[in-house]
């Protein structure tokens, strides 16, 4: 089958019917690109949460179980004590997910996982060395 050359390079995409077609918007020259997105406020807070709950932790468990580190636990050992006295149904099924995902073989294998994506994302050139 004899194809003009000009037709030869084209390549055919079938629209669906009711598709509105728009062309691509392009970036002027000097104009920013889109990223990195800036953090929000509720973004800012839960960082400062978690770096504060850090400093707490650390704080606290440094001298090892003494002090404060005694009261901390025990509260904690009665918050979990209470959470594991409530019996409603489906609540056992959501404990028993629970637990089968903070299993070793699940952390590890979400370690595993993570640095797959981590060395997948390496250029080229550092994976040789």
């Amino acid at each position: 089958m004899d194809v003009p050359a000009d037709q030869s390079a084209r390549v055919v995409q079938r629209i669906p019917p009711g598709t509105v077609r728009r062309a691509r918007r392009r970036r002027p020259t000097g104009e920013p690109p889109p990223l990195p997105h800036h953090v929000q406020t509720s973004g800012v807070g839960w960082l400062i949460a978690a770096l504060v709950l850090a400093a707490l932790t650390i704080v606290v468990f440094a001298g090892g179980l003494r002090g404060l580190a005694v009261d901390v636990t025990v509260a904690d050992d009665a918050a979990v004590r209470w959470l594991g006295g409530l019996h409603a149904p489906g609540l056992v099924g959501i404990w028993r997910g629970l637990a089968a995902l903070s299993s070793w073989w699940a952390l590890l294998g979400l370690v595993w996982g993570l640095v797959q994506c981590l060395v997948r994302e390496l250029p080229p050139e550092a994976r040789r060395h």
